[in-house]
């Protein structure tokens, strides 16, 4: 698919669920038995011990702060989400084999308003009804409870509303139209994935990843064809990739 094999995917994935398990230990003390709230193991450490941080310790990915939303007077200022998303991603870069094991503390109110940001506000609603408009009308009280939510963990996934649009072949593609929240907490979820993935991505692969499109690839395309000599070239498509394709292999 592109990328490289990565030792570190179902790590990162667990570490970065917006559920209990992620905020289990959010007041910032272990629980009896508990390792520190990042652990990664570089390569040539030889055995020696993995590299810790705490909440509020600085770690290899940036400040751990333990905050509410990000919010109010008195409140400990992170460093700003570009710059912490390139430290990770510096660090994806630097240490191939390296294993991000928590990653929550990084969702606080600063990346969840930038998460929500990046959404189109004139997406259909999901079942609560609750549009971007009226969401940004309250943004700062909403999203210090939808971060406490996620620190207590009270946060849960409302219903996807399922909606059938007619194809040009007569077929019928199920769309599914989430809640906001829920989107907001996926993109930014998304947003700390991307920038370790994006890393062990081979530079060919166009498929999805942020900057890139399929005019992009399709200039690599025609450039390639130009410089090689090639006369034809062979366009497919799968029918029903996703949906018969082997997941659990993907």
């Amino acid at each position: 698919m592109g990328g490289r094999q990565s030792s570190r995917s179902i790590v990162a994935m667990a570490a970065t669920s917006p559920i209990a398990s992620a905020y289990r230990n959010a007041s910032g003390h272990r629980q009896p038995g508990e390792t520190g709230a990042r652990e990664a193991v570089r390569p040539g450490s030889q055995g020696t011990k993995a590299v810790r941080g705490t909440w509020c310790s600085e770690g290899e990915a940036g400040r751990h702060l333990r905050t509410k939303a990000g919010y109010g007077p008195g409140t400990p200022s992170p460093a700003p989400v570009p710059l912490r998303l390139e430290r990770i991603a510096t660090q994806a870069q630097q240490y191939p084999d390296m294993a991000f094991t928590t990653l929550a503390h990084h969702l606080d109110g600063a990346m969840l308003e930038r998460a929500f940001g990046s959404l189109n506000p004139k997406s259909a609603p999901g079942v609560d009804r609750v549009t971007w408009q009226t969401y940004k009308a309250n943004l700062e009280t909403r999203l210090t409870a939808l971060h406490e939510k996620l620190v207590n963990g009270t946060y849960c996934p409302q219903p996807v509303v399922r909606r059938l649009i007619p194809k040009s072949n007569g077929k019928l593609r199920p769309l599914g139209l989430p809640v906001l929240e829920d989107k907001i907490v996926a993109k930014a979820v998304a947003m700390l994935l991307e920038a370790i993935y994006e890393q062990d991505f081979c530079d060919f692969s166009y498929g999805f990843r942020p900057g890139r499109s399929p005019h992009h690839a399709l200039h690599e395309v025609r450039q390639g064809v130009l410089k090689n000599g090639i006369g034809s070239v062979i366009d497919c498509d799968i029918s029903a990739f996703f949906d018969n394709v082997q997941h659990d292999t993907l």
